[in-house]
């Protein structure tokens, strides 16, 4: 592949490398053989060419695209300078990123915070996150996502919600429904081939305007240890996905040993490689999802031997997908005509 076409940086395990708000460019592309970092863990950011040019095709056991962190809106970041993410560019690179590898299986992540949560004067969701949300919930069905954990800003979205969100992959081991509320899943197993995957979520706690009525917010330790105890065994390949819950998400790291991948979110802007907390590999999921994650696993009896994490830049270079597309274009032009009710002309 021509490096003219793109640019990739290859971390070291440990190094972290410093981008603005919006993602900076680097000024020039790196070229030439680099060595594998420490325990063959590798690190691409891929940030400029076209489509064809920023897919690979390997021989990857595994290959794990994660995201998170829309807050409701299906739109791109809204930098002032080039716009970044956005689903429908999102969901035009998955396509053509599981066809070039038709093979390997994949599954498809999202670590938290997918719905708005904007409250009003009333202390209620106002009206135009509530839309928002009711278009969020149709896009993510559509993109077909593995498994969407519950954070704890999702929550007045997912009451908001209410049985709409029965149909979708929704996971978390601590948020827990009360009475009759749409329940998440405390874990899910997949079976890819000879490979079984069990993936399960956790949030930490911050602050929001509106307390939950129909969830409660359990421990997540807790919760998460329970979960591993009460399926112990059934997954050969263990992933905890994480939401603002970087000290519990370590402490199961280094006292589980049957976690092997740890996916974390919240507000993370830069880019760093991955790198080992006690027998587990972490990743950090970028804030808007403006870099997309593709993790590629090499595995050998049942654990992560190698590693490729690419951070592939979410940018109008991208082919956004039509159907996506024109839900953006139908929730765009919904928000603008209630914003026009409330608002005037």
């Amino acid at each position: 592949m021509p490096t003219s076409l793109f640019r990739t940086i290859i971390f070291p395990a440990g190094f972290t490398a410093l981008a603005a708000s919006c993602l900076a460019h680097p000024q020039a592309p790196v070229s030439g053989p680099t060595p594998p970092a420490p325990q063959g863990l590798r690190s691409e950011l891929v940030t400029t060419g076209d489509l064809s040019s920023r897919l690979v095709s390997d021989d990857a056991d595994l290959v794990i695209f994660y995201a998170g962190e829309h807050r409701g809106s299906m739109e791109d970041c809204g930098c002032s300078s080039e716009k970044h993410g956005g689903l429908p560019r999102l969901q035009g690179y998955l396509d053509a990123a599981v066809q070039a590898s038709p093979s390997t299986p994949a599954l498809l992540l999202y670590t938290g915070f997918w719905l708005n949560n904007a409250v009003g004067m009333d202390q209620t969701l106002r009206e135009d996150a509530s839309l928002e949300n009711r278009w969020m919930a149709r896009a993510m069905q559509t993109m077909g996502w593995s498994a969407i954990n519950v954070g704890f800003d999702d929550i007045p979205g997912i009451e908001d919600l209410g049985a709409r969100v029965a149909t979708l992959p929704i996971l978390s081991a601590n948020v827990a429904p009360l009475g009759d509320a749409p329940a998440p899943a405390r874990w899910m197993l997949f079976n890819l081939g000879d490979l079984r995957v069990g993936v399960l979520g956790i949030t930490g706690s911050g602050p929001t305007f509106l307390t939950p009525r129909r969830y409660a917010l359990e421990p997540a330790r807790a919760a998460a240890e329970e979960t591993l105890a009460l399926h112990q065994g059934e997954a050969d390949l263990v992933v905890l996905l994480a939401y603002q819950a970087i000290d519990q998400a370590r402490e199961l790291a280094l006292t589980h040993p049957e976690i092997d991948l740890v996916i974390e979110a919240f507000k993370h802007r830069d880019t760093e490689a991955p790198f080992p907390v006690g027998g587990a590999l972490w990743v950090k999921s970028n804030h808007q999802t403006r870099l997309l994650g593709e993790l590629r696993l090499w595995l050998h009896d049942g654990r992560i031997d190698a590693a490729l994490d690419r951070k592939i830049d979410i940018d109008p270079d991208l082919p956004a997908d039509p159907p996506l597309e024109g839900m953006r274009v139908r929730a765009a032009r919904e928000l603008r005509d209630l914003d026009r009710r409330f608002q005037g002309p």
